[in-house]
Order: C-alpha cells, then structure tokens, then sequence
C-alpha cells in the first residue's frame, strides 16, 4: 500500500518539493529566494477586502498527485467536458498538480506549439522557461506571490513558434479535491513574433471542511505583433481563498485580450495587468462575475501605457446577491511619452439583495496630454418597473427576475468571441439564478 506524504510550507519543505520535482539547481534557488520573501513580507493591505480569515499556519504545500491513465478515471465534471469535446480538441487537465490527461490536435504538434505541464517544462523546455519566468510578475511583489514562486507545483507552459496561428483553443482544466492542500498553478504563455493563440483556462475545487489556499500567477508575453486571447472561468470551492495575479507586456503591435470569469471562492482576488510597452500595442478587457451567499470578489484590471500609440478597453458587468461583496478596481494610467493613447472602461454591477454591497473604484492617471480617456461606473438594485412589468404579464417573480438578469449579460456575453466560454459563462449565471 503507497503512503501519501504532504509537503508543509518551510525552506526545508521548499527545497524537498524542488527534489521531488526534480528540478534543476537555478529552479531550487528561485524557490528559496520566493520562500525567504515569504518570510520577511507581511500579508498585503487593501481597502475594502479583509484577509482576518486567511489562515497560512501549517499549509500544506504539496502531494504526490495519483496517476490518471484514462478521462474515466477522471473527477465527473471534467469527464463531461471531456465528452463534449470532439475530435481535434485540444485539451489538458491537471487533477490535484498532476498531469494527468489530455486530448490533442494533430496540428497542435505538426505547428511545434509546445504545451507542458509546468513541472516537465522546467525540464524539458528549461531554457525557454527560465527566460520568461517570472519576467513579468516579480516573485517579491507580495506575500501571496512569493508564496507562489516557493510552492508553485501545477500549471502549464505554453510557446507558440514565429508566424504559428493556432486556430483551435487550447483549453486548460486545473481541479483540486484533496482538502486542504494548497494550489498553486503557473500559466507562462509565450507567443513569437506574429503568433496567434487563444487559451481557455477553468478552474474548480471538491472543498472540505479544511480552508483551500490557492495562489496563482499567469504571464503572457506576446512578442512584436502577436496576438493572445485568454480566457479564464473560476468556480473553486466554498472553502477557496484564491488569489490570482494576470500579467502581460506587450511588445510593438502586440495585442491581448483578457475575458475573466468569477463565480467560486469564499474570497477571491483576481487582478490582471497590461503593459502597453511597444508601439502599437493593444489590449482589452471583457469580464464577469457573479457573487452570492457570503462570497467577497475583488476583481480587477489595469491597463498601463508606455508606448505610442497604445489603445485598451474594460468592459465589466456583474451580479452580487444575498450577502455577498463586490469590489471592482479599475485603472486606465498613461504614461508620459505615451502619445495618441486612447483608453476606456465601463462597469456595471446589479444588486438582487437588499443585503448585499459593491464598490466601484474605476481610475484614470493621465501624465500625457495628446490622449484618449473615460471611465464610468454604475451600482444599482433591479429595475422594479421591468419587474413589475414582466410579473404583470403572467412570469412568477423568480423567472422574471431571471430574465432581467439574462438581459444584463447578454450584451457582454455576446462580446466574448469564444464559443465555448460565452457558453459555460450563460450556463453558470444560470446555475446561480435557479439555485
């Protein structure tokens, strides 16, 4: 019979993961200098969002993930997303830091594209790898992220060769069911000079009666004139604290586009940032959420320009109801040099609840004059003249609230040029209406 022995949080711990991973040396001394930022850092402060119930003490930081070798093996919704890809998907799970199984194109593998879990990228892939991680989310920004680089165990490493264009989403799949354990996923996207690529990522939990620590980091590093689309549908658990830090830097006539969704977690802090470094680079931003319950979601996005020429837009809309909290940060900062820039952001959040509460803290830092520039922001109940109005016409009050919430989303829902994200979005904010 095996014995399954977890890995605690501690520099012994830390180096022990690196051996059970077998990494190479430079991989064990960022870990190190990851831990020992840990231990010097306090937790980060921010307004309106209260980590008092985040509890670090004896996480447990890894497990020896069991092998998967079929998807019948796999937990039952990853094996409904698996019968509903066809043919020609390309499709990798993760199930507790493992790699545990994927479904690949033909043309994934004759274009070169390499898709690796992030322990066999460190590697197989290593000097790929060791130039672009880290790169753009430095391992001593906070508490949470060094936590990260020390304990970082699952995720995947994803390069996409010069003038490749992947036609077909690649989809990522990341669930955690041992309680307790820590997640710590990095997602390292590098598309060459004139490469186009589009990734789904989806994560969810099996949560306990044990709190779920998840600290996430995703870069993507787009060279001169490629495009990334990435979207993101986060479902963790009651018991998931999550917090997830997106990062870009865009090179010259670079393009990314972020299309978040947030629905899980007990707490949940998601930022991404873009950075408008070359010229004529764009970014955008189209994100949901939906909190109920006691959940509290900070969800966030900056775009930051430095370059020429540079243009981004934030588009957000979301639902809070019974007791939960919403906090949406959003920040347009143009830099001065960045000339002929225009930047946009709009969001809007719907309170079914009496109870329930959210902030909207849009934000402009403009140190160039030759620019373009807005921001808005709306929080309001349901519009009880269409409530009254549907319930006139015969709908019981559930349905027509249910409909008035469908006619919120949709204009954004139609925006998400993924097929099978607008999908799984429609069908959670479902969920989340019947329930």
């Amino acid at each position: 019979m095996s014995v399954t022995t977890g890995i605690t949080l501690s520099e012994k711990g830390v180096a022990e993961l690196s051996e059970r991973l077998g990494e190479p040396a430079w991989m064990r001394e960022r870990r190190l200098a990851a831990y020992r930022a840990y231990e010097r850092l306090g937790l980060p402060r921010w307004d309106r969002t209260d980590l008092a119930g985040l509890n670090l003490d004896s996480l447990t930081i890894y497990e020896d993930p069991p092998a998967v070798s079929s998807s019948e093996e796999l937990p039952a919704a990853l094996r409904q997303a698996v019968t509903e890809r066809g043919e020609g998907a390309n499709l990798f799970v993760q199930v507790d830091s493992g790699a545990s199984w994927k479904k690949v194109s033909d043309a994934l593998a004759k274009d070169g594209v390499i898709v690796a879990d992030f322990p066999t990228a460190v590697r197989e892939h290593e000097e790929l790898v060791k130039k672009y991680f880290g790169a753009t989310v430095p391992f001593d920004e906070d508490k949470l992220i060094a936590l990260h680089y020390a304990a970082v165990s699952s995720g995947f490493f994803i390069y996409v060769p010069k003038n490749k264009a992947v036609e077909i989403p690649i989809e990522l799949r990341l669930f955690a069911r041992r309680e307790g354990v820590g997640v710590f996923p990095h997602i390292l996207i590098v598309a060459d000079e004139g490469a186009e690529v589009t990734v789904v990522e989806g994560v969810a939990s099996e949560d306990g009666a044990k709190q779920r620590v998840v600290s996430e980091v995703v870069e993507i590093c787009p060279q001169p004139g490629a495009q990334v689309r990435f979207g993101a549908v986060q479902t963790w658990g009651d018991g998931t604290y999550n917090f997830t830090t997106r990062r870009a830097v865009l090179a010259r006539d670079a393009k990314v586009e972020w299309i978040p969704g947030e629905f899980g977690s007990a707490l949940s802090r998601s930022h991404a940032r873009s950075v408008l470094s070359g010229s004529g680079s764009e970014s955008y931003s189209v994100g949901i959420f939906f909190g109920s319950g006691r959940q509290h979601i900070d969800m966030g996005i900056t775009m930051l320009h430095v370059g020429d020429h540079t243009s981004s837009d934030m588009v957000t809309k979301g639902v809070a109801d019974d007791h939960a909290r919403v906090v949406y940060r959003g920040l347009t900062d143009i830099e001065h040099g960045a000339r002929f820039t225009s930047g946009f952001q709009r969001e809007n959040t719907m309170l079914l609840s009496e109870d329930a509460r959210a902030d909207a803290i849009p934000g402009l830092e403009i140190d160039e004059t030759e620019v373009q520039a807005g921001h808005a922001a709306t929080v309001g109940q349901i519009d009880k003249v269409q409530l009254f109005y549907l319930m006139s016409r015969g709908l019981p009050k559930s349905e027509a609230i249910h409909l008035i919430v469908s006619g919120f989303f949709d204009p954004i829902l139609q925006r998400i040029p993924i097929e099978g994200v607008r999908a799984e979005l429609q069908e959670l904010i479902d969920g989340r209406m019947r329930s």
